[in-house]
This record gives structure tokens, sequence and C-alpha cells, in this order.
């Protein structure tokens, strides 16, 4: 067993300790990226990898990074600016460790297991939060938006790969099927408007896309969100925070009055903004509003405000190229080839995430989205093992 072996399945285990933390440990998931990032350096130092990585997608991220690096430089403060690049930057490692070390079927199965095993053990302990009367559950997330960004994701993933792929065991299906199930309860506890709204919306889309290639799982699908909606709206705390989403009153107290906020900042800075980062401490110096309820906000609640007031028309514009690139890349990908289900959920995942980055700034939360890049990540290696298999 030579080094450059050694070396690879050790960071392959790395990758597995992080999809393990990925719902549970903000701490451990940092210390496995970072563990697996060094290895990954020593390995490319004593050998270096052969990528098979997508040209577009880098020079995408490279778009957006250097426009964030513009924007840095003309920041009200630039040390703050350049700290929120290098966040940015670090946070796509994942999406490159997947990519490079995740190499065979079984690999691929066994981080999926772990990743919805994490998630299932989240799910159980915010039930039991929920059950026990808080009403804003987190499970170990510290903050009940890191839970809900977790489970926008990992409620379609499972979803998709559990009906759709034909390379994993009955058992392991209704597994990841249950545990959606499970999720959804949790999500529900959790209480987070717009995450359900971005899983209702993905899977709207998934059961549109499935109603011409297979109307059993797109019927199905839509009976559940169906059933699912007609039992959360008889809580009566469910059904308060449903009503609350079309409520003028409720949306002005705090987020309407930020956006204002945020446009001012963007009028005042068209185009690099005021720097990555600075929003929080610009908007309480200089851009509240007296009518604002919540002065202590630290950023906009929104990712595509959030970006048009740090990084203005450059970064916004950047951001949507990044995105969209991706959400083009996965449609066509699955419409030239249907049976590529991992091009799907990550279209579908990609949707859920800009849905609730709508009313969140989750593009700002690490473990959010360093489970997305991961992800992501995780698709294009589906592709490079489909592609070996082919040959």
């Amino acid at each position: 067993m030579n080094f450059i072996y050694k070396i690879d399945i050790t960071i392959y285990y790395v990758l597995l300790l992080y999809a393990l933390a990925s719902s549970i440990s903000i701490a451990v998931a940092n210390i496995a990226i970072s563990l697996a990032t060094l290895l990954a350096i020593v390995r490319h130092i004593k050998e270096p990898l052969a990528m098979n990585i997508d040209k577009g997608l880098v020079k995408a991220i490279g778009v957006f990074l250097l426009a964030v690096f513009i924007s840095a430089i003309f920041a009200y403060k630039p040390i703050v600016g350049f700290d929120r690049l290098w966040a940015y930057t670090y946070r796509m490692f994942p999406l490159f460790l997947a990519m490079m070390f995740i190499r065979n079927k079984e690999q691929l199965i066994k981080v999926l297991i772990i990743m919805g095993t994490s998630i299932f053990i989240a799910d159980n302990y915010a039930i039991w939060q929920g059950i026990h009367g808080n009403y804003r559950a987190n499970a170990f997330s510290g903050h009940y938006m890191v839970l809900a960004g977790c489970l926008i994701q990992m409620i379609p993933l499972l979803l998709i790969v559990g009906l759709e792929n034909e390379f994993i065991s009955t058992n392991i299906k209704i597994y990841f099927i249950s545990t959606v199930l499970i999720s959804g309860i949790a999500l529900i506890y959790n209480g987070t408007r717009g995450a359900w709204i971005a899983v209702l919306v993905a899977l709207l889309v998934y059961s549109m896309i499935n109603i011409k290639e297979n109307k059993k799982i797109g019927i199905g699908v839509l009976t559940v969100c169906l059933i699912g909606g007609i039992l959360a709206v008889n809580m009566p705390v469910v059904k308060d925070r449903v009503l609350s989403i079309v409520n003028y009153r409720s949306n002005s107290d705090d987020r309407i009055p930020l956006w204002i906020s945020s446009w001012h900042m963007f009028k005042d800075h068209p185009l690099v903004g005021v720097g990555p980062n600075n929003f929080a401490v610009v908007y309480k110096s200089n851009y509240i509003l007296p009518e604002a309820k919540e002065p202590d906000l630290g950023h906009a609640h929104n990712n595509f405000i959030q970006m048009l007031a740090e990084t203005g028309i450059i970064g916004l514009s950047s951001f949507v190229y990044m995105f969209g690139y991706i959400l083009i890349t996965m449609y066509r990908r699955y419409m030239l080839h249907r049976q590529n289900i991992w091009a799907l959920a990550t279209l579908i995942i990609t949707i859920s995430l800009l849905v609730q980055g709508l009313t969140e700034y989750n593009f700002g939360d690490s473990a959010v989205i360093r489970m997305y890049w991961f992800i992501l990540g995780l698709m294009y290696a589906a592709s490079n093992i489909d592609s070996k298999s082919t040959e």
C-alpha cells in the first residue's frame, strides 16, 4: 500500500467524518474540511492530482470571487471585506474535495448514507425540542436558520436519490424516504417560513418534471405535499406562521424596512457596494430606518439584496452568473441524460437554496453553504464515476 493510496483513502474517511458532522456539529465539520484540505495539499505536492473539473464552473466561481475582491478593495473596512472573501473561498473547498476524492459508487453511496444519518439524528432532536415546546427547533445547530438550511437541501437530495437511484438496495431507499418524512416533521417544528416555501417549491418543480417522465413519482410527491400541508395547517402555531407569510404588517415590522435600507445602501454605492461583510456596521451607523423593529440585524435577510448592498452591480451580476451557470448546466445535463439523477438533484437543491435565500442570507451561513458546495461536488464526482464506467 503506497503513500498516495494511503493519503487518498485517509482523505475519503475524513470526508465521511464531515458527512457525519454536517447536520450535527459545525465545529467537527470545520475540523474535517480543514484536515481534508491540508491532506489534499500534501497529496498534490507529492503527486499532482489529475483534475477533471468543469472549466465553466471554475470560470463562474472565479468571476464571482474577483468581483468580491474588487468590492473589498473599496470597502468601508477593507480588512473585514477581505476576511469575507476568504470565507467565501474556503467554504467552496468541499466542492473540490468531493469531486477529487470520491471515486466509486460505493464511496458515493456511503457518503449519502452518512449524511442521511446526520440529518436523521438532527431531525429527531428537533422533533423532541418541538414536542417539548420549542417551536423554533434548532437541533444541534445553535440557530434554527442553520437547521432550516440543512433541511432544504437534504430533503430533496434524499428524496430524489431514494426514489430514482437504481444502484442502491431497497433497504437503503426505504431509509432515505423514511428520513425525508421525518425531516418534513422536523422542518415543521423548525418553524422557518422561508424554508417551508423553499421545500414546497423544490418538490413542486420536481413533481412537474416527473409528471412527464414518471407520473407515479410526480403524483405521489404532490399528494404527500398536499397531505402534509393539510396536517400542518391544522396545527394552530403552524397556521399562524403560514398566515404571517402573506401578512404585510408582519413583514413590514422587520424585512421590508431592512430591504429599503439595503436599497439606499446600493443607491449610494451602486458599482461595488459598501464592501463584503460591511453591511452590519454601515447599516447600524448610517442606514437604519426609524420604523425598523430589529436594529441589531447584521445582514439583509436576502442573498440578492445582500450582494447588491455589499458588492454593488458588479457583485450581484457575478453572483447571478455563478448560480445561473449551475442551474443551466444541471438542467442541460439532466435533459441530455434523463437518468442523470445527480444533475436533477443538484438542480432541485439549488432552486431550494435560492428560494429560501429570498428571505434569508443563507449564502453567508458557513454550515449551509458548505453543505451545498459539498453536494455539488458529489454530483461532479458521480459524473466522473459514470464516465469511467462507460469507458
